[in-house]
């Protein structure tokens, strides 16, 4: 299209709703960028021309055609002619028809496969899901497609994912059955897996829950770990080729591009100037040295997997690195944003994991991909991917991502060519994405009542932003760039932005916020934050929540207070923290729902309290003591209806029938305990469809009980600990194809009980602990061709016993504290290479210990005395070692001191060889810390920092935090604390920096805080705090740093900073800071920093900061600030750093910039062109500049 030619309204019309091709949209962009009129017609085009927008006024359904065969069959030859194929015809061999045509087809055969249908195509050929003629099993079958069946390296290619997958056998990667060629047709035979991708569930949730992602992550390192044991590097990792069944357990995808370690280099694939991978998942050294890739680029690509679960896109997916080449730069040069930057729930520790996996030298990243598995664990408590898959299979994928299992086995042929030299002539473009966004609505301008949704931003060959209105009571209009809801009650409205910006404008795709403009007491939003991606559509939520006075108390209060009467516990969520109750003073004020209810002993409960249970809309986990399991109990439960986990301790058992139960699609966990459980229990629950994890402790169930387990095809976890069993026959359970946890603890089992342990080819862990059986037993065990992790505590096994063990090829974990096993035995488990972790016990020297962990490099070896059973904290006084390795036991990550630098150690063979002190300690989230555990921290040397999240700041804690005298350093997150306790704190001589954050900050906790005279740096971040705390704060006279992060502040509190003349560091990111709240900041003298990102701060605000002589660093990212607000700071001289990213600051600029030239760093955004940068970098030569400049 001529550049002076203006394109018709049809044109605009398909560029709108990313109907056209990449070459058009880019004319069409560059016109857009320079013709005004052509704006105007754009945003006037009729919302109509957009099908998701006329859906949403229509009420959808399916198709009575839907499951018709001739449909189907359409649709299929729609897709071949789409691949430039549309001759007709029906084939009924595949050995004379094209691998395209038999797309179109079901029942061809190909050997012994039937082929019932395509599940996908790509480069390399195409997958079909098959049956296998005489053994009638479903499989997933990868045919070479025709082009290729003559090029030999294509063929070889094939060939080496053929061996590569052959080669593994482990729960987490995806099995090979078969391979072969039939009539000169390649093929391969996989295991057919029913769910879904994670660049999938990505898409049609967003970001992943912390536990989610971290347990995604752990199981694939696991697969890994046994591929890099067998020698295969995979060297494509990402979250398209990691697949999550139904049934919670991730597989690895794709061996196509994965090369033997050890392979020539004659016969690898990876030739000069040829990248093997995905430039947004890719290891530098993959890129750069191409040969030379070891396991430790596949830890690089799972961080940068696990970044993007937990952030919704990868490291380096902004606009500054739109093409292939940028992205594979910036992963050799530029460090990524923090995790914790991105998402500010994720623990420090979790982020600091992450930016280890990311480290740009191999040997900064984990050893192995077992280390890097271990150190997920602690953050994957309460991880239910099972209940992930089934939310992702219930939310609608947007058009355009439709990729899947077979999609991925198909298009194997990831590679990104980097030559030599171009010999064409032609010069590579960097391709970028549209960008026009306009603001739009259902009805466009006029008032909208009662509507189901109001589309609030779209961006053209991206995505919809929906903000749907919950209720009707509640009335929303657009009123110039703002959305506002009204809450018709009440007469309040709340004035909604994204990212406080104007609505017609170049907006990338990338993650925005939804920003409520003035004070939010009622408006509840289910998310904030958001991503805008290719073809997709993000639904935010909004209702308003009326004040309670006068109304009815909210259920879950009334059902919270009764349990707790009657002496039970509760657990609770505010959305800002979980909080566990057992009082009803601890009761949180504002709202929350119960999520786990746990009656007590002796619990006399009535039917209506039964009843109430059911009323609780996000009761997940009940747990009964001592009740009877009766036909009422059992209806009322069967009411609970998003009820995950039930523990039922029983006293007696009077009903014949818990099948109601299978009324509960979400019931996933059930725990029997007590003698009342018996056989006839036991073939009752096997009548449970649902359940996947049966747990019975002190029962009487029988050897004969597993007959009933057997029933439960969908059986993953059997637990039977502390119950008659002697000699069970383990064969019955050999058709229990999910079955992967056996524990048969503290029975009486002995070793012929174990003589069918092979019959159980899925069975990952083994727990066998107290159990009688003798060195006889690992005959039998050891032929358990799955089994990953064994525990043998108080179990007569000897060293003769582990010398059978050894042919357990994937054992990883093996656990001996309390065996007769002794240090004699080191030679023998040298022999276990793929061991990732040894518990020994008292038996063993600990130089022997010392000599384990040398010999097994990769293994983590602990030592646990047996009078310790697991707690190696029993002692009273520890040595700086001891503390540390006690610690990384609880799983805490630590800030070292060696030789007077600061490293990081989250496990022990990280633990430098010489001498150091444990300066600081991080516990993670949901971790309980026993008296026995303070004494340890209270008798550690050099200990000074304290972070710990998810805290209980009771009365018993606080007494052992003040009695650490040397702690300087105190972090305190996501805890609901009344705010007298705080006070506390005085009796901490050294205490200078504290941090408090979650629901907990509140301006009444500022009351407890400003008693702290020695604390001279503070952190509040809870979105409870307003400026009425500050002035209560104000009283801190010795305060030198203060961050307060989103908090309801509008800067009018500062007045009463008055007294504050030590203070150089105001850190106000994400508050509701404005222009009128800096004029009380003009008279901070003495500050050098100040951060007012993502305020609601623009150019009259600046004008109060020109007094301020002293300021070295300014961030306004994300603020209204524009070209007119940059003269107001010139007179700042002392200022060297200036953050602009995200503001209105254009090329109009340039001039105004120019003049400060004292900065040594400046951070520019989007609004600048390239060209305005480079200049103004020649007028600023010595100052750095980054731009994330418009290409």
């Amino acid at each position: 299209m001529p550049a002076n030619q203006c394109p018709q309204r049809t044109q605009l019309n398909d560029y709108l709703v990313g109907r056209i091709d990449e070459a058009s949209a880019e004319s069409v962009d560059k016109h857009l960028a320079v013709c005004t009129a052509c704006q105007t017609v754009l945003a006037a085009c009729d919302e109509t021309a957009d099908t998701l927008i006329a859906a949403l006024k229509q009420k959808t359904g399916e198709s009575e055609f839907d499951s018709e065969s001739e449909l189907a069959q359409a649709l299929a030859c729609i897709s071949s002619m789409r691949a430039g194929d549309d001759s007709p015809g029906h084939n009924v061999s595949l050995d004379d028809t094209s691998i395209q045509d038999a797309t179109k087809f079901s029942g061809l055969q190909l050997g012994q496969y039937r082929l019932l249908n395509l599940l996908g195509e790509g480069g390399m050929g195409a997958v079909y899901k098959a049956e296998h003629a005489r053994l009638e099993m479903i499989v997933a079958v990868k045919v070479l497609a025709d082009h290729l069946t003559d090029d030999a390296q294509a063929i070889a290619r094939f060939d080496r994912e053929m061996k590569a997958v052959g080669k593994v056998s482990h729960p987490n990667i995806v099995r090979a059955t078969d391979a072969g060629e039939v009539a000169g047709r390649h093929y391969l035979a996989m295991e057919f897996v029913d769910g879904r991708d994670l660049s999938q569930l990505v898409r049609a949730l967003g970001r992943l829950q912390i536990n989610d992602a971290c347990e995604v992550i752990r199981q694939a390192a696991a697969g890994i770990q046994h591929a890099h044991g067998n020698g295969l590097i995979h060297r494509d990792l990402k979250p398209s080729n990691l697949m999550l069944t139904r049934d919670g357990c991730v597989k690895v995808l794709d061996l196509g591009l994965a090369r033997l370690h050890m392979q020539s280099r004659k016969e690898g694939l990876t030739a000069d100037f040829q990248v093997m991978g995905t430039a947004d998942y890719m290891a530098p050294e993959q890129a750069l040295k191409a040969k030379e890739v070891d396991s430790r680029a596949d830890i690089y690509s799972l961080g940068c997997t696990l970044y993007a679960l937990l952030c919704g896109r990868p490291p380096f997916s902004d606009e500054k690195h739109d093409s292939s080449l940028r992205k594979l730069m910036a992963h050799e040069q530029e460090p990524p944003t923090a995790v914790i930057e991105r998402r500010t729930d994720v623990p420090p520790q979790l982020s600091a994991i992450v930016d280890k996996a990311l480290a740009k030298s191999p040997e900064d990243r984990f050893a192995t991909a077992s280390d890097f598995a271990e150190a997920l664990q602690p953050f994957t408590f309460g991880a239910n991917l099972a209940k992930l898959c089934s939310v992702a299979a219930d939310t609608k994928i947007a058009a355009g991502n439709t990729s899947d299992l077979s999609k991925h086995l198909a298009m194997t042929d990831t590679v990104t060519s980097l030559p030599a030299r171009q010999t064409d002539g032609r010069r590579a473009i960097f391709s970028r994405q549209r960008s026009w966004v306009f603001l739009v609505a259902t009805g466009l301008l006029g008032l909208l009542v009662g509507v189901a949704a109001i589309v609030l931003y779209f961006n053209t060959g991206a995505g919809t932003i929906v903000v749907e209105i919950d209720g009707e009571q509640i009335a929303a209009e657009l009123k110039g760039q703002h959305l506002l809801i009204t809450d018709k009650v009440n007469g309040e409205s709340y004035a909604l932005s994204v990212a406080g910006k104007a609505t017609q404008r170049r907006l990338p795709l990338g993650n925005y916020a939804i920003r409520v403009e003035n004070r939010s007491t009622g408006l509840r939003l289910d998310a904030y934050d958001f991503q805008i991606a290719r073809n997709d559509r993000v639904v935010i939520k909004a209702s308003v929540e009326h004040p309670t006075d006068g109304s009815p108390v909210p259920v879950d209060r009334v059902v919270a207070e009764r349990v707790l009467e009657l002496g039970g516990d509760i657990e609770v969520s505010t959305g800002d923290a979980f909080l566990s109750v057992s009082t009803r003073e601890q009761l949180p004020s504002t709202s929350f729902f119960t999520y786990r209810v746990r009656f007590q002993s002796h619990v006399e409960l009535t039917d209506d309290d039964l009843e109430s249970l059911a009323k609780l809309s996000r009761l997940v986990d009940v747990n009964f003591r001592d009740v009877e399991l009766n036909d009422q109990l059992v209806a009322s439960l069967a009411r609970i209806r998003q009820l995950q986990i039930l523990t039922l301790a029983c006293q007696s058992i009077t009903t014949d029938d818990i099948t109601p139960l299978n009324q509960l699609p979400n019931l996933r966990h059930l725990t029997l305990e007590g003698a009342a459980i018996d056989d006839g229990v036991a073939a009752m629950t096997s009548r449970l469809t649902n359940v996947i994890a049966i747990t019975a402790m002190h029962s009487r169930l029988s050897d004969a009980s597993l007959s009933h387990f057997a029933n439960m095809p969908q059986l993953q976890l059997l637990s039977i600990v502390y119950s008659p069993l002697v000699k069970p026959d383990l064969s019955v359970l050999s058709e229990l194809s999910h079955l992967s946890e056996l524990h048969l603890a503290h029975t009486q089992v002995v070793d012929a009980g174990l003589l069918s342990a092979s019959s159980l080819p899925h069975v990952r862990w083994l727990n066998l602990d107290g159990t009688a059986i003798t060195d006889q037993a690992f005959e039998y065990v050891a032929n358990m061709e799955a089994l990953q992790r064994l525990t043998l505590r108080e179990t007569s096994t000897t060293n003769n016993g582990l010398e059978k063990l050894r042919s357990a090829k994937l054992l990883s974990t093996l656990d001996l504290v309390d065996t007769r096993v002794n240090a004699a035995a080191i030679e023998t488990l040298v022999g276990f290479e793929s061991l990732t972790e040894l518990l020994v016990g008292e038996l063993f020297t600990e130089e022997s210990v010392r000599e384990l962990r040398q010999r097994l490099p990769n293994c983590n070896v602990k030592h646990v005395a047996a009078s310790d059973m697991g707690n190696v904290a029993h002692r009273i006084s520890m040595n700086e070692r001891e503390i540390a390795e006690w610690a990384i036991e609880k799983g805490a990550i630590l800030d070292l001191v060696v030789e007077n630098r600061l490293e990081l150690a989250d496990r022990v063979g990280k633990l430098p060889s010489g001498d150091f002190q444990v300066a600081g300690i991080n516990f993670g989230k949901a971790f309980y810390l026993t008296d026995d555990d303070f004494v340890q921290l209270i008798n550690a040397p050099s200990l000074n920092h304290l972070y710990f999240q998810d805290l209980e700041l009771s009365d018993r804690v606080l007494a052992h935090l003040v009695a650490m005298p040397k702690l300087a350093i105190l972090e305190l997150r996501y805890d609901s604390t009344p705010s007298h306790r705080l006070e506390q704190l005085r009796r901490l001589p050294y205490l200078t920096d504290l941090t408090i954050g979650g629901a907990m900050v509140g301006d009444e906790e500022c009351e407890s805080i400003r008693t702290l005279d020695n604390v001279l740096r503070l952190t509040l971040s809870g979105r409870r705090l307003t400026d009425n705390g500050l002035a209560v704060l104000g009283d801190m006279e010795q305060l030198e740093f203060v961050a307060l992060t989103f908090a309801q502040v509008d800067g009018s509190g500062f007045v009463h900073f008055r007294k504050l003349t030590k203070l150089w560091c105001l850190f106000l990111a994400y508050t509701q800071t404005n222009d009128a709240g800096l004029e009380h900041v003009s008279g901070f003298q003495e500050l050098k920093w100040l951060n007012l990102d993502f305020t609601k701060v623009g150019d009259q605000g600046l004008v109060y900061l020109s007094d301020l002589k002293k300021l070295d660093r300014l961030d306004l990212e994300g603020t209204n600030v524009t070209n007119s607000g940059l003269s107001a700071l010139r007179p700042i001289t002392s200022l060297r750093s200036l953050n602009l990213r995200g503001t209105g600051i254009t090329d109009a600029a340039l001039g105004e910039l120019g003049h400060f030239t004292h900065l040594n760093r400046l951070t520019l955004g989007a609004r600048l062109s390239l060209e305005a940068v480079e200049m103004l970098q020649s007028q600023l030569p010595n100052c750095q500049i980054e731009s994330t400049h418009l290409p």
